[in-house]
């Protein structure tokens, strides 16, 4: 397929998407019951409104990220117990076709609960999925004090990693640009293909699960595979 046919195809993934897994509200949003959603505010008490969440996956549909954004975010370094540079094999972007970026927060109470499940999905896509999709999980913490409290506590629950830091919470400032400078709800689970106009310079998302993935793994999986089959096309 042409590159220009391609970058209009996927404009039209989102709708499309959606509407192949119905229940599909009048903004375009997956409409999924307002229970099987768990977000936390920046406090990590409250639960976010349902209907914010539906606007949150909403707006970051076709934003762009820059892969040199990626490439620049940090790495967790077992030995020294800090996070540091990653070196160009263990930079954050890469050829694989469909990134998950998965966003969390160690104040957040439904991000820690959901690491058994990103554990299994890490394992599962490494197994039948291997060098198409990847997990890439992206702590939203300062300093690596307070990611070593967290890995020393959760290490058998957490995926296995590599794990990487929002460096100067640069992907949280972008995101929030589409929401008046609103805080993000946690945990974010975002699916990136790369731009078929400027594949080496940015990607783009392609769906958005904000709040709890647990209830809707399988929403993920018919996105990943819909969007799989696309590129498959191209």
């Amino acid at each position: 397929m042409h590159t220009r046919s391609l970058a209009l195809s996927r404009r039209k993934f989102a709708a499309s998407l959606l509407a192949a897994m119905g229940g599909v509200g009048s903004a375009g949003t997956v409409l999924v019951p307002a229970r099987s959603i768990a977000a936390t505010d920046p406090a990590g008490e409250r639960t976010a409104d349902p209907q914010r969440l539906f606007q949150v996956e909403r707006r970051l549909l076709n934003v762009a990220i820059p892969i040199e954004l990626l490439t620049q975010l940090a790495i967790w370094d077992e030995r020294s117990r800090d996070f540091r540079k990653a070196q160009r094999s263990e930079a954050l972007g890469g050829a694989v076709p469909l990134l998950i970026l998965h966003l969390w927060a160690d104040w957040c109470a439904p991000c820690r609960a959901e690491f058994p499940l990103l554990r299994e999905l890490e394992a599962q896509l490494a197994r039948d999925r291997s060098g198409a999709i990847r997990l890439c999980c992206v702590a939203q913490i300062p300093h690596g004090e307070g990611m070593y409290a967290v890995v020393k506590e959760q290490r058998e629950r957490m995926p296995r990693g590599p794990h990487y830091q929002d460096t100067g919470e640069r992907i949280d400032r972008l995101l929030r640009t589409r929401f008046a400078s609103e805080s993000l709800p946690l945990p974010l689970t975002l699916i990136l293909d790369r731009d078929a106009v400027a594949p080496e310079s940015r990607r783009i998302i392609r769906y958005a699960v904000a709040g709890s993935l647990r209830p809707r793994t399988r929403e993920l999986f018919q996105a990943l595979d819909t969007l799989s089959a696309l590129l498959t096309q191209g």
